[in-house]
């Protein structure tokens, strides 16, 4: 009964020690981790839409340019898209495009937030679960 009573004790006292001394990490990891999650699925949400728009609208197009409603010069779309694209400006679209844009929105998504790590853990969390 005494073991059972100590363990408790020793339990409870570092309980109370972690969470003292995690309080405000855990605090700002916390609301960060919850903006971080919110902005993923907000993202999630909007990309979807974003696509099936986008889809619909090429649908659209190619069902009108095989009606010769209209005429489309793909490789005309096709190079004006990569110029957009193409970030490193090596006349390519690869992974190093890719990263750039990454990291410019993850540095405008986390500016001012009190937490970057929490906010990008609540990120990719927030990818994952929603």
């Amino acid at each position: 009964m005494h073991e059972v009573q100590s363990k408790r004790f020793w339990t409870a006292a570092a309980a109370a020690g972690m969470s003292d001394m995690s309080g405000p990490i855990l605090n700002n990891m916390g609301f960060s981790g919850l903006l971080g999650a919110a902005s993923a699925a907000a993202l999630k949400w909007v990309g979807r839409t974003l696509a099936a728009a986008v889809g619909m609208s090429l649908l659209l197009v190619q069902v009108l340019s095989h009606y010769n409603v209209v005429t489309v010069n793909w490789s005309v779309v096709h190079r004006q898209a990569q110029q957009v694209l193409d970030r490193t400006g090596d006349g390519r679209l690869d992974k190093d495009d890719f990263k750039r844009v990454l990291k410019q929105g993850m540095v405008i998504m986390s500016e001012g937030v009190p937490s970057v790590s929490g906010f990008l853990v609540g990120f990719v969390v927030g990818l994952k679960v929603f």
